[in-house]
Parts: C-alpha cells; structure tokens; sequence
C-alpha cells in the first residue's frame, strides 16, 4: 500500500535541508524585533533579512560537506556537496541582489551597521573552514546563535527611537539562549552522523551527558529570565513578548524529554525549528 504522506515527508526534508525552515523563523523572529522596537522596516529589509539567513546556512552547509562529500549520512551536507557549484552560484547571485538592495534601499546606518555584521560573518566563516582542517574544536553552535540574533534584531534596535533598556538586552540574551540550545541540542541527536562525517560538535567534544546538562542550565536560565520579566513587567503588551519566550523554551526542553519520540524520521529538526516561527504570533497580540 502506497503511503500517502511519503511525497509531504520528500518536501518537508527538503525544506529543512536547504535551510527553508530557518528563513521562515527568522522571519518570525523579525517580526517580533521589529513589534517590540515600535518600528517599520523597509520592504526591502525583510528580503535582505531572508537572502541574508539562507547564504549564512548554505554557505556552512557546503563547507561541512566537504568532510565527507557525497558519502555525507547527513543528508543536507550530502546534497549540499551534490549540488555544490548551482549552490555556490545561487549564493553569489542572491549575495548581489541582497547587496544591491541594501545601497538602493536602506539608510546609511543600517548599510554601516549590516557592512560589519557582514565581515563578521565572513571571519566566522573562515574560521568554521579552518578549524574542519583541523583538531581543535571551534564553538560554532555559539557563534551562530549570536550571528542569528544580530542579524535580525540589529536593524530594528537601530531605527528605534527606545534607548535599550533593561527588559530589551534580557530579550536579546534570552534569545541567544533559545538559539543556543537548540543548536546544542541538535548536535546531540546527530552525534553518530557527525562523527561518522567527521564533523566537529559540542556534543562530541564535550559528550551526551554534559551537552544535555548545559542545554538544562542554559534553558532554565532563559525560563528564569523570560519569568522574572513576565511578572515585573507594568507594560501589559511587553509581557507577551516574554510569555511567547517562556513557550518556545517549555517546547525546546520537550527534545530533551521525548527523545525516543524526536529522534524517529527527524523530528527534531521540525520542532527545533518551527519553534521560531512562534514569535509572529505578537502579531495578533
């Protein structure tokens, strides 16, 4: 009997493969730094924002795999290597067009500002093909959180008339959390196939055990934070902000409980990453 959710399973692989998945959060995410700042981005932003993400990811997608090339278990590093050259150039042609659009488009200090989260970016990248040529571990679970966060709150916090305030660095810093453990989660779930692809994770330097009791650490401290704000916050509206964080940790701490339940047909990447879609529900807040 012909199963009928094989052709859904094809296409929701493939979206996460290609980073589809991580676009849409990041979109997600924007509209709720762009809610909580009081601003409105350019049209343009937002495809500058989702060009920005998807080059970021598929470019460290085709240098993970490298390691191994097709032979990669990792499906999304195998088809990365696959396709490696159509990819390559579609990152040159969309890293164009996102530059083009940010000179027509955006102000000068948003240019300045996404110039130097650029190069940033750039050493990142360097330093992730580097350090796959040698022993040492580069944390590059921590390096992407902060880069995410950045990259789609930098602008908003720049056009925004609020100076950052207390309960905004909290936001911030609880979001790299969120970001941090997920990724370190993540690596944790796929530690046979990063070592069979001789990939380099926290979870294999460091181990299960020590991974999984970091990633507790780190989501009890982003709950704690999201809570303390929940409760001292007057601004009724600003409350749901961090509600909305408190949800999306209590569903990050559900791939720690149910592992048997994620790990079955990948589960862990969908919830990993939908898990950042639920920030545009400020939207209706």
């Amino acid at each position: 009997m012909e199963n009928k959710t094989a052709p859904l399973i094809k296409v929701k692989r493939t979206l996460q493969s290609y980073s589809i998945d991580v676009v849409a959060g990041s979109l997600a995410t924007g509209l709720f730094a762009v809610k909580w700042c009081g601003v409105t981005m350019q049209p343009a932003w937002w495809f500058i924002l989702a060009i920005a993400v998807w080059i970021i990811y598929t470019a460290d997608h085709i240098i993970d795999s490298l390691s191994k090339k097709e032979t990669s278990l990792i499906y999304r590093h195998k088809i990365h290597y696959v396709f490696k050259y159509r990819l390559m150039a579609l990152v040159i042609v969309s890293g164009i067009s996102a530059l083009l659009l940010s000179v027509i488009f955006l102000d000068k200090k948003t240019l300045l500002a996404g110039t130097v989260l650029g190069f940033v970016v750039f050493l990142y990248l360097i330093a992730v093909s580097i350090s796959g040529k040698k022993a040492a571990y580069f944390f590059k679970e921590f390096f992407i959180a902060l880069i995410y966060v950045a990259g789609i709150w930098l602008s908003p916090l720049i056009n925004s008339q609020n100076k950052m305030s207390m309960p905004t660095v909290a936001l911030l810093f609880v979001f790299v959390l969120l970001v941090l453990a997920e990724g370190l989660t993540v690596s944790v779930y796929e530690m046979d196939m990063d070592k069979a692809d001789n990939q380099k994770s926290f979870a294999l330097k460091y181990g299960a055990a020590a991974t999984n009791n970091f990633v507790v650490a780190v989501l009890l401290l982003a709950f704690a934070i999201s809570l303390y704000f929940v409760l001292k916050l007057s601004d009724s509206h600003k409350r749901y902000f961090f509600v909305i964080t408190s949800i999306m940790d209590v569903m990050l701490s559900g791939l720690l409980v149910f592992k048997k339940y994620f790990k079955k047909g990948n589960r862990y990447r969908s919830l990993g990453e939908t898990v950042f879609w639920l920030p545009a529900i400020i939207v209706w807040l």
